[in-house]
């Protein structure tokens, strides 16, 4: 049913690269800068220098894209095999955590709730990495992860509350040197 009324105004289409072309993208910002990436929100220059030539004779000669076709593609181009490999890590050990509690509270009254929220978080996470990471995506993954990690805190509560940190303040110069670093790179 397609209605148009004169009110409403026309919605142009929502173009995106193709997967292939986001993989030789990366594949070819890698060859350059295979540890780091281009850098963090870099990837519309690194479109912009890796653009394959087909695209100049198709209609979208003139398109620039800020984003690849997924996730993935972005965080291997823009941070590199380190930064992937840091992501993954992350992702892995909130993987890890999610399995290691569903094992341990198994049978609990709030484990049904608590694994709905952790299968939703995995499913999210997935999709991040197969399509193009959106503020719905981004918010809705927050929220879970916050979610999750109300359970886990519910449930082990010695691993987030009885920690105590000692900050001891020194004087020495390579301890001022990585405040300076630490500053300048939250800054």
């Amino acid at each position: 049913l397609n209605l148009q009324f004169g009110l409403v105004p026309q919605v142009p289409a929502q173009v995106s690269l193709s997967q292939q072309t986001s993989l030789n993208i990366a594949k070819q910002a890698l060859t350059d800068h295979f540890a780091t990436g281009t850098g963090p929100g870099t990837y519309g220059l690194a479109f912009t220098q890796y653009r394959p030539a087909t695209l100049n004779s198709s209609v979208l000669w003139n398109v620039r894209f800020s984003e690849p076709a997924s996730f993935a593609w972005e965080i291997l181009t823009t941070l590199g095999v380190l930064g992937t490999l840091a992501f993954l890590l992350i992702m892995g050990s909130i993987y890890y955590l999610g399995f290691r509690w569903f094992v341990k509270a198994h049978g609990a009254p709030h484990c049904v709730l608590g694994l709905g929220v952790f299968s939703a978080l995995c499913v999210l996470g997935v999709a991040a990495f197969l399509s193009e990471l959106n503020a719905t995506l981004l918010i809705g993954g927050l929220l879970l992860l916050v979610l999750f990690f109300s359970f886990l805190a519910h449930d082990w509560p010695q691993v987030f509350f009885d920690r105590k940190l000692f900050l001891k303040v020194s004087t020495e110069p390579s301890s001022r040197l990585s405040a300076i670093l630490f500053a300048s790179i939250a800054l």
